[in-house]
């Protein structure tokens, strides 16, 4: 998986970023455009959502609600053994901020929260 400037790979690391992700709470994924593109070897999907979530920041009484735009790159495969399909990667292609619904702050570095990312 890939966000940014950062990339976790392995059981380990998709852990590590679940845990990353226990700071956000009453989240809203909207999903509006799929494409899927079926190859012999692989499968690509492209998504375009909406990401709505409150985040509290450390020490703060109070939570803020952030918005953001994000247009991702999947990779699927199947396993040559039973067939199965998993998820080979994950890339967030594009990430920007709504306007007036960005993070304050930045504590320690998380591409969920980087003040890099553009603001439409």
């Amino acid at each position: 998986m890939q966000f940014g400037t950062k990339r976790w790979e392995g059981y380990t690391d998709f852990e590590d970023h679940q845990i990353t992700k226990r700071k956000f709470f009453d989240e809203l994924h909207d999903y509006f455009d799929v494409s899927v593109e079926v190859r012999e070897e692989k499968t690509i999907a492209k998504t375009k959502m909406n990401w709505t979530y409150s985040y509290r920041p450390e020490r703060s009484p109070k939570s803020k609600l952030i918005k953001a735009y994000l247009e991702h790159t999947w990779e699927f495969r199947r396993c040559p053994k039973t067939g199965r399909p998993f998820m080979q990667g994950h890339v967030v292609d594009v990430f920007e901020y709504e306007k007036d619904f960005r993070p304050d702050d930045e504590p320690e570095y998380d591409p969920h929260l980087d003040l890099n990312w553009r603001t439409r």
